[in-house]
């Protein structure tokens, strides 16, 4: 019998600072670590925030289990709001950091009704919809 393998895709972050988003998969499930952005070099004249290639992710939407965020800087997260325009998953992270994503969501015109977000921080598990629901 064959052992499940775990492949680890990095879309962004290797080599660089900013744009940190890795794959984890292992057959047909997979969760993403980070959704992070770059702010631009001065060659990138009138670019505003350089974000990973997400063709890989919509590409393979149906194993897409959640996102988890191991915290709020914007080079972690900063992706989210043009990611969330075309995946939907739960998004996990810490109370903090989920309050961070509801703030950029908000910026950027997102809805967060669609975003089911946990924290991973509380004993239940409980979900944070509510709470991003409720001032939504």
């Amino acid at each position: 019998m064959d052992k499940p393998s775990l492949l680890a895709i990095p879309l962004g972050g290797l080599g660089e600072f900013g744009m940190n988003m890795l794959v984890l998969r292992s057959g047909d499930d997979m969760i993403l670590i980070d959704a992070g952005m770059m702010f631009p070099e001065v060659e990138l004249l009138g670019v505003d925030i350089v974000i990973p290639d997400i063709t890989y992710l919509k590409q393979n939407r149906q194993y897409l289990r959640a996102i988890l965020l191991t915290h709020g800087h914007e080079d972690h997260i900063g992706a989210l709001p043009y990611i969330l325009r075309d995946l939907q998953v739960p998004i996990y992270g810490t109370r903090f950091t989920l309050a961070l994503v509801h703030k950029r969501l908000e910026e950027h015109g997102s809805s967060t009704k669609r975003t089911c977000a946990r924290s991973f921080r509380d004993a239940s598990w409980k979900s944070a919809c509510s709470r991003l629901n409720s001032s939504a």
